[in-house]
């Protein structure tokens, strides 16, 4: 959750790494498994990048795979030529079958105490931290209390920033990770009234393409709805456009999902391409103009 100050937080983080270069370093020679609470790829990385530099330990890294299948042979595969001092392990929040994973390394706990004489140091999101707590609970009892990295406030915003210049620069092709999308969700409540008004509009338009690509028509198009709310009473023409054609692309969709009602998706997927083209030409972006009338002519072909 976001603290209310900034560097506070900084000074909570700055004792966090002090903690994890303490743990590496303490157990040495025999196993412990820590488990790091961190939901934004940025930060981990931020934060790998210092304890690179500040450690005396020499400690390897082990990057998960979506594809993989358990922990323990995973990380026995990493170490078998050259046991190292420390192995931080990345990439669990993007195993596919991470439910499976942990319940392995839950069964097959003994092993890791037996054949890992080293600490073994696991970067988790919330999500996983509580997929840890249903899954793998007697391995998480051997665990102390996570070790954990927050985003300061400011850094949250350039954050939330970057990913909305992204999302309208490629709309098309945006994606934002899951535990991202969850932890901003969290993150933001705190910062709703306070959010900037053209961020927070950015923020809905996030929402929509990320609901839209897990299928959540309905869900979608109402973050769609208020984005282009706030593009249009501020006639921020070329974002209208692209809201209006993300609008039309869900009304497509309705009319795949729903047969006997498509002539009234596609209406409104007509309607909104209208706008959109329009929009682009008051942005004198006749490029995205001529880009978007391919699509008009495929929908009033379909309502003949």
């Amino acid at each position: 959750m976001v603290n209310s100050n900034s560097a506070d937080i900084a000074a909570e983080n700055e004792r966090s790494l002090s903690t994890l270069l303490r743990t590496i370093a303490r157990f040495q020679g025999k196993f412990s498994l820590t488990l790091v609470r961190c939901n934004y790829v940025s930060l981990r990385s931020a934060i790998l990048q210092q304890l690179r530099d500040r450690s005396t330990v020499e400690y390897q890294e082990l990057i998960l795979k979506p594809e993989t299948k358990t922990l323990y042979q995973t990380i026995l595969d990493a170490v078998r030529e050259q046991p190292p001092k420390a192995l931080i392990i990345v990439g669990i929040e993007s195993v596919d079958a991470i439910d499976d994973l942990l319940a392995g390394a839950n069964r097959g706990r003994d092993k890791f105490k037996q054949d890992f004489a080293f600490p073994l140091i696991l970067w988790v999101t919330d999500s996983v931290l509580a997929k840890f707590s249903r899954s793998a609970t007697d391995l998480k009892s051997w665990t102390p209390p996570p070790i954990q990295f927050t985003m300061p406030i400011d850094d949250l915003m350039n954050f939330l920033q970057q990913k909305a210049e992204q999302a309208f620069a490629n709309f098309e092709n945006f994606k934002l990770d899951d535990c991202e999308i969850e932890s901003l969700e969290n993150d933001l409540i705190n910062l709703a009234e306070t959010l900037d008004p053209e961020l927070q509009a950015s923020w809905e338009f996030i929402r929509g393409l990320v609901k839209y690509r897990k299928n959540q028509i309905d869900a979608a198009l109402e973050h769609y709805q208020q984005s282009l709310a706030f593009w249009q009473q501020n006639s921020q023409w070329e974002k209208q456009g692209i809201v209006c054609r993300q609008i039309a692309q869900a009304y497509n969709r309705q009319a795949q999902l729903h047969r006997a009602e498509n002539q009234r998706y596609w209406q409104q997927s007509k309607k909104y391409l209208q706008q959109s083209i329009e929009s682009f030409q008051q942005a004198q972006r006749n490029d995205l103009a001529a880009k978007y009338i391919g699509e008009l002519c495929e929908v009033l072909r379909l309502l003949q």
